[in-house]
């Protein structure tokens, strides 16, 4: 197989050490020769939930979780088969912390436990999230899509801290 589209969204390097390639048009294996692509069909419930791929990471249990523009779905690399876990078309990206798959973007947080698929958290921003990074393996650190404010969400405490941009620098 080849490339199933040039518009790249976004990689990753599995523990098995393929590449996953997060496309326009469906999701990617690549192994340094060979491409194998996976795509979504209406007619296989077991397919990835839409073919724009944002992302892709795998969690501790060595699971791959792919981020689609139609929602989250893990994907079994054994059989090769989808669990839907979240449908939203309003999710740009994700992270993986401590058990927990932290998605983002236009609808805030939505944290889903890596043990039982349960959502356990779900966080709405009313101006969304653009961007996260991690801190210490229990803070995350957002970036309003609007505005440029800043949240730290903890997961230890189970605490929320908003910063306004305004209030950045002083």
């Amino acid at each position: 197989g080849e490339l199933p589209n040039l518009k790249i969204n976004d990689f990753y390097q599995d523990d098995d050490e393929y590449v996953w390639i997060s496309t326009d048009y469906g999701i990617c294996r690549y192994n340094g020769i060979d491409y194998v692509n996976y795509f979504h069909s209406s007619s296989v419930p077991t397919s990835i939930p839409s073919n724009k791929v944002l992302s892709s990471l795998q969690d501790g249990s060595g699971r791959l979780w792919v981020l689609t523009t139609a929602g989250v779905c893990r994907f079994d690399r054994r059989t090769e088969q989808v669990t839907g876990i979240l449908s939203d078309k309003n999710l740009r990206g994700m992270v993986h912390v401590n058990g927990t798959i932290i998605c983002y973007g236009g609808s805030g947080f939505v944290c889903i436990s890596t043990g039982d698929d349960s959502i356990s958290i779900n966080s709405p921003e009313k101006d969304g999230v653009r961007s996260v990074t991690v801190q210490n393996g229990t803070q995350i650190w957002a970036i309003s899509e609007i505005g440029g404010n800043i949240s730290c969400y903890d997961l230890e405490f189970n605490r929320i801290d908003h910063i306004s941009a305004e209030d950045v620098g002083k």
